[in-house]
């Protein structure tokens, strides 16, 4: 299980990833997030189309979006939007139990947050493919994703990707 934490910064871009759970300094959040808007699921979309992008132009095969998957990561980035919980990997291991539903499979998850950017889809996902942790997991062995966008009242834009994929010995013997 891989995690990677992306943190986008007005004016400028400071990055930050790890491979476990750390604490992350960020902003103070407003202590409520906006309701979910069409705007929230055209970046969604928006962020996997240019993830597919890149593993379509690498020779890998793309990540179908999972339903269970997009319930999670929206739950996750709800969470950090209203400071329920840092922004990183808080509660990575119990949203690995539940995307994997009891059994051994594969699970990594990108996070970003930011604000202020012309096009926040096509930053988020610039900044994770120059980030090697974040890049590993774009590329990584999964077949399913889930993202989720939440917005807090003050305009920030917290972004959750999960990435599901049959462990290596599973795999083992797969045609192409």
């Amino acid at each position: 299980m891989r995690v990677a934490t992306l943190l986008l910064i007005t004016p400028l871009l400071a990055t930050g990833c790890v491979q476990t759970p750390a604490p992350t300094p960020r902003p103070a959040p407003a202590p409520q997030t906006q309701e979910r808007s069409d705007a929230d699921a055209q970046l969604e979309l928006a962020i996997v189309d240019l993830v597919n992008d890149h593993r379509r132009a690498r020779g890998l095969t793309p990540l179908a979006l999972d339903a269970r998957l997009n319930r999670l990561a929206r739950l996750h980035s709800a969470a950090m939007a209203a400071g329920k919980v840092r922004v990183g990997h808080d509660g990575f291991a119990e949203r690995a139990a539940l995307a994997s539903q009891g059994q051994a499979k594969d699970f990594a998850e990108n996070v970003a947050y930011g604000v202020g950017y012309a096009d926040p889809a096509k930053e988020v996902v610039r900044r994770w493919l120059e980030s090697q942790d974040h890049k590993e997991n774009i590329e990584g062995p999964y077949q399913r994703t889930g993202i989720g966008v939440a917005r807090n009242l003050v305009g920030e834009i917290y972004v959750t990707q999960l990435f599901l994929g049959t462990p290596k010995q599973a795999r083992a013997g797969w045609g192409s």
